[in-house]
């Protein structure tokens, strides 16, 4: 809440004040006058009427700033450092990331909406471990390479738009550091320009990128990267999963491969123009039991207009209460 003043003195208080020194100086000089000279003279109006004005109007506002021009003041400045921290709050947390170009891979089309329940029908085949129909490798050529070029492909002129810009790079999420390799194999078949940099993710680490991108001034230290550099205006983030090849192994996930096309809050500034299909905006992290809270916080922030949030999911949050 803004810090406040409080009430400046009533008018009561000055009139009284006024009429309190006023008598004061009519009865003093009086009473100090000479007999035989008028009451009604020069020395009487500046002594009875003039003297006393001037004092009141000192001490009046000696008065109001003792009683509230320093307290209004103080509460200016609060406020005003308050405004600047909540403004520059909301601009954080309202900072997004834009996703230019996906493109995804799944066992059943449409399957994320699905299971949202957003459009479609339910998934067909709950609960198995699905493989990735009509991928498959031929003639040297892995799978995984061949789901790479499936990525990839659909993407080729935006990919080749965001590596001219000069600010690009890719960060790829697999079971291997080496599928480098791949993804450089139908970068050139592909004839893209240049050659990106990539960055690899393992599985079962948790990226963390958002946040430092969000933050755009430094990218995290990947497992081929031991220095820091300035933040990419495009990023293409390439994530698969496949069953392993040996056979007597039981995978227990299904198979699944996304490539997401993203541009930075600074490239969305620089060219407001540029058409994207969703915004990833600024998370928020809470405790099961704190997340009523937390979501209040959040919508608190106005990252999106109330009226536009249509759903809301939560699963294994015991207790909660909204």
């Amino acid at each position: 809440d803004e810090w406040s003043a409080g009430k400046p003195p009533p008018v009561w208080l000055y009139v009284a004040l006024y009429c309190l020194i006023e008598f004061a100086f009519v009865a003093g000089t009086v009473a100090t006058s000479p007999n035989e000279k008028p009451i009604v003279s020069d020395d009487f109006l500046r002594t009875a009427l003039v003297a006393p004005f001037v004092l009141w109007i000192a001490v009046s506002c000696v008065l109001y700033a003792s009683m509230y021009d320093g307290r209004a003041f103080e509460a200016a400045i609060k406020n005003t450092v308050r405004w600047h921290l909540l403004t520059r709050w909301k601009r954080k947390v309202r900072s997004g990331v834009a996703v230019l170009d996906s493109v995804i891979l799944a066992p059943e089309p449409d399957l994320a909406e699905r299971m949202l329940k957003l459009e479609g029908s339910p998934p067909e085949h709950p609960g198995r471990v699905m493989r990735l129909d009509g991928i498959e490798g031929a003639d040297g050529v892995s799978r995984e390479r061949a789901v790479i070029e499936r990525l990839l492909t659909p993407l080729a002129a935006r990919l080749a738009h965001a590596m001219r810009g000069g600010s690009f790079d890719i960060v790829m999420q697999c079971e291997c550091a080496e599928s480098y390799v791949d993804v450089q194999a139908v970068w050139a078949q592909l004839q893209l320009p240049g050659k990106p940099r990539i960055r690899w993710l393992s599985n079962d680490k948790d990226p963390g990128f958002a946040d430092t991108w969000f933050e755009g001034d430094t990218d995290p230290a990947y497992a081929d990267s031991f220095a820091t550099a300035t933040s990419p205006k495009c990023r293409l983030v390439l994530a698969w999963h496949l069953h392993g090849a040996a056979p007597e192994v039981e995978p227990d996930t299904s198979e699944a491969a996304v490539a997401l096309l993203l541009g930075s809050p600074a490239l969305m500034q620089e060219k407001p123009q540029l058409k994207c299909q969703a915004w990833l905006l600024r998370q928020i992290v809470a405790d099961a039991d704190e997340v009523d809270k937390a979501l209040a916080l959040l919508l608190a922030a106005e990252q999106v207009p109330h009226e536009r949030i249509r759903h809301f999911w939560y699963e294994r949050l015991k207790g909660l209460a909204l």
